[in-house]
């Protein structure tokens, strides 16, 4: 992050709780090192850089049990 004080990014007011969240997080991430020169690499949970929304409907919903009932219906 380009600013110190990360408390200049929001606008609304914070309570006890969030402020000190927002601190904790504002020291990891100055933990993190930082090299503008290095080139950013992302890829998404299934392992590679291309988006597919199949992938991702079947990684968000991976975990539900469809029922029975429409498991047999034909289509």
């Amino acid at each position: 992050m380009q600013t110190e004080d990360i408390s200049i990014i929001f606008n609304l007011p914070l309570s006890e709780h969030a402020m000190n969240e927002l601190l904790l997080m504002q020291h990891d991430i100055q933990q993190v090192n930082y090299d503008e020169n290095s080139i950013d690499t992302w890829s998404f949970l299934w392992g590679n850089n291309q988006y597919t929304s199949r992938r991702v409907y079947k990684l968000a919903f991976k975990h539900l049990q469809v029922p029975k009932t429409y498991m047999d219906l034909e289509i």
